[in-house]
């Protein structure tokens, strides 16, 4: 299973999570960078690259670093068009704050991509802090009705990354892929099926 390909299908809403950030970022990064340079998960070029708009509420210096160290192994480099960033806040369970966000990537451009909601955590909060998995569900309506609203108007998938330490059936629910990710690999559940382990993580 090719999971670039899984992660950009037209307006699939994706969840990778794992119990720390540090492991999400070592499967995210990486993934992300295919999926702009148009790679498959073996790293062989199979199409154009797809834009990809990485919203990044934590950790932004960290990812930066890696992103670069990531380009100059590869001996390439990203057009600016196919990887955009944003860091301005994101609150999905604010109506006036989506609006602006997207308003913000129209003014970018951006459209027909996949969107990158480094964390969810983040993005939703109570009392200015960052929330649990257990917290986002009960908010997870209006946040549902905010998540299609940006699918809508931008015309892209999205992908959001999870910290946590036990997933709720209520938010699996919400989305189309769910990819838990650990030290040593991942697995995947679309759908009905049942989860699968499919490499592990070097």
């Amino acid at each position: 299973m090719d999971i670039t390909k899984l992660l950009t299908t037209d307006n699939c809403l994706s969840l990778i999570y794992s119990k720390t950030r540090e492991t999400n970022t070592r499967f995210v990064l990486p993934t992300i960078f295919n999926i702009v340079l148009g790679l498959d998960s073996a790293r062989i070029k199979r199409e154009s690259g797809t834009p990809v708009f990485f919203v990044s509420l934590v950790d932004y210096g960290i990812v930066m670093h890696k992103i670069m160290l990531l380009l100059k192994k590869a001996k390439t480099s990203i057009k600016e068009n196919q990887l955009r960033f944003s860091t301005s806040p994101l609150e999905l369970s604010s109506d006036s704050n989506v609006d602006k966000f997207i308003n913000h990537a129209k003014e970018m451009n951006f459209s027909n991509g996949l969107i990158l909601l480094n964390t969810l955590n983040s993005a939703h909060k109570v009392n200015g802090r960052s929330t649990s998995s257990t917290q986002i569900v009960k908010s997870l309506p209006k946040i549902k009705r905010n998540l299609l609203l940006i699918q809508k108007e931008l015309s892209c998938a999205i992908s959001m990354v999870l910290t946590t330490e036990k997933i709720n059936q209520e938010l699996l629910d919400l989305i189309d892929v769910a990819i838990e990710v650990s030290s040593t690999g991942h697995q995947i559940t679309k759908g009905d099926k049942t989860p699968t382990k499919i490499f592990q993580i070097a």
